[in-house]
This record gives C-alpha cells, structure tokens and sequence, in this order.
C-alpha cells in the first residue's frame, strides 16, 4: 500500500510513529557515545580519582594556564557547538540531492530544538536531585555539566548534516571527529576552571549525545517509520487528515 488521500496540493509533515520513537530511544541508549561515557563517570567513582583528577587539572591548569582561561574556553567551545548546529540545521538541505522542503526544515530543526530543550531540562533536574557542590564550593550545583550536556546535544546533532555536504572523505572524517572531540575539550576546560568533577562532565556529554542520537536516529526513519499529517485547500475549505505509509509487500 501507498500513502492515499484528496489529491490536489497540500503541504505536511512527517512524524515518526511510535514504533520509529522506540527504535531510535534503544539505538541511543545503546551507543558507544553515550553508554561510554556513562562508564568513564562510574570509573571516576573509583578511590576518590573525581575528586583527586579535578585537584590536580584546576591546581595544574596543562591545557589553558589558568582558571580564568579554561572558563573562558568552555564558554567559546560550548558557543562553538551551539553555532554550529545552528548553522548547520538551518542551511542544510532537507535531501541528499540538495532539495529544501521548508515543511521537512521546519519539523528537522523542531526536533532539534526540542532535543536542545529537553537536555538542558533534565541537566537542570538532576543538579537539584543530586544537589552536589561544585569544586569551588559556590552556590551553584555541579553534577550534571551543564556545558557539556549542551555541548554534547549540539555537536551530536549537527554529525547528522556533514553527509549532505561532499566533502572529500579525510575533510568528512575530520568535520565528524571536531564534532565529537568538541563537548569533551568543553568539560575538560571546566575541570580545569574548578567548576565540575570529571564524572559531572562525563554524564553531561552522555546525557546530551543520548538525546542527540534519539532524535538523528527519529529523522532517519524510512516512509515505514512514518505517518504524514497533511492540510489540503478544498473549494468548501481546508482538508485536515493523517496518511499512514506502509511498506509494499
């Protein structure tokens, strides 16, 4: 069976279907992205090595020198991630053929947003859950990070958009691998600034690349995956209906 309904123009989107949602939420919990991660922060709980490594990198300073430099960092880095997702889902095209359907934009960068949103929202419930200190001992919660959740959600996301673009195969290695690379020097420059424990950055990259993965892998799904909401001009008025795509046998 095909996708049926009034013929004549109409516009619409696609929205996954709840078989799709489930699919996408088991291919993301499974990542190495984000179950790696998840790990990393158990290890750090370990004989005291989450306290003793942010003693030492805030102490130290190896990579940027000073406690000053290495928030200024995070802040650029997590800027970086954000930009570029920004840029990347509103300039790329909704088809690998270089085709830009404004209704498919809108739901892709939707998604987006949404999973943007709903990162930091959890980010910001398990800081008053967990209610831990920060290194510094300020007021504010240190477990999740909140620049590395946003840096791992942004970055995870705009990995979707380097496929659309034909760049040479080492320049798409290298884009992806910035990209990944990218909320980890964020939480690293964190630690160094004594703002967050490693476990706190690790947990916030796989909260983040957990959320990214969920819906890059919702905007992937075949016309199996979907069910099309459609609005058609009639001459009475506006058709208002849902087609159910299912695959031919």
């Amino acid at each position: 069976m095909g996708c049926t309904g009034p013929s004549g123009r109409h516009w619409g989107f696609d929205a996954p279907t709840l078989q799709h949602i489930g699919k996408a939420a088991v291919q993301a919990a499974t990542s190495p992205t984000v179950w790696g991660p998840t790990a990393g922060a158990l290890v750090f709980t370990i004989d005291d090595w989450d306290e003793k490594v942010s003693t030492w990198a805030a102490e130290k300073t190896p990579l940027f020198g000073t406690e000053s430099r290495a928030a200024h960092a995070s802040d650029l880095l997590r800027g970086i991630a954000v930009g570029t997702a920004t840029v990347a889902a509103v300039a790329t095209p909704t088809g690998h053929d270089g085709s830009y359907d404004l209704y498919n934009k809108l739901w892709d960068v939707g998604l987006g947003g949404g999973a943007v949103a709903v990162t930091s929202a959890v980010t910001g419930i398990l800081k008053d859950v967990t209610n831990r200190d920060r290194p510094d001992s300020s007021d504010t919660r240190s477990f999740p990070s909140g620049h590395a959740s946003s840096a791992a959600v942004t970055s995870t996301l705009a990995l979707r958009y380097v496929d659309y673009y034909p760049f040479p195969a080492w320049g798409t290695l290298s884009l992806k691998g910035a990209l990944i690379t990218l909320p980890y020097a964020t939480g690293w420059a964190r630690i160094e600034a004594k703002q967050h424990f490693p476990s706190d950055v690790l947990v916030g990259i796989a909260l983040g690349n957990f959320f990214g993965t969920f819906v890059n892998a919702l905007l992937k799904g075949g016309p199996e995956d979907q069910v099309r909401a459609v609005v058609t001009p009639t001459p009475e008025g506006l058709w208002l209906g849902v087609h159910v795509c299912l695959p031919a046998h």
